[in-house]
């Protein structure tokens, strides 16, 4: 069932990538092709976004305790410690929703 999903979304997502060469390579937003405006979207929103929902499934509905245990199966000797959770729980998410907005102009002072 998981291959014939994944499967059908590989070919409804190639379908239109192979369409934005000759066939539809005259389509334009702005000074863009179709297929440069959907890699300037999903590389400046989908990413952060994606960082910021994970960092945050992560320490919210996965739960400290499973994913300090599923990460140190087979670390070594680095360990995932109690002195992590703050870092995993609000560094990082606060950290990569700055980096966004800096991205985005949206911070005075960034460039």
């Amino acid at each position: 069932q998981a291959v014939v999903m994944l499967s059908s979304m590989w070919f409804l997502v190639s379908v239109p990538v192979t369409l934005f060469q000759p066939p539809w390579a005259h389509l334009r937003v702005g000074d863009m092709n179709l297929l440069q405006t959907l890699d300037f979207l999903l590389g400046t929103y989908r990413v952060p976004v994606g960082g910021i929902i994970l960092a945050l499934f992560v320490a919210t509905t996965w739960g400290w305790p499973a994913f300090r245990d599923e990460t140190n199966v087979g670390s070594g000797p680095i360990k995932v410690t109690v002195l992590w959770r703050p870092l995993i729980q609000f560094l990082i998410p606060a950290a990569v929703l700055l980096v966004f907005l800096a991205g985005m102009g949206l911070l005075p002072g960034a460039s």
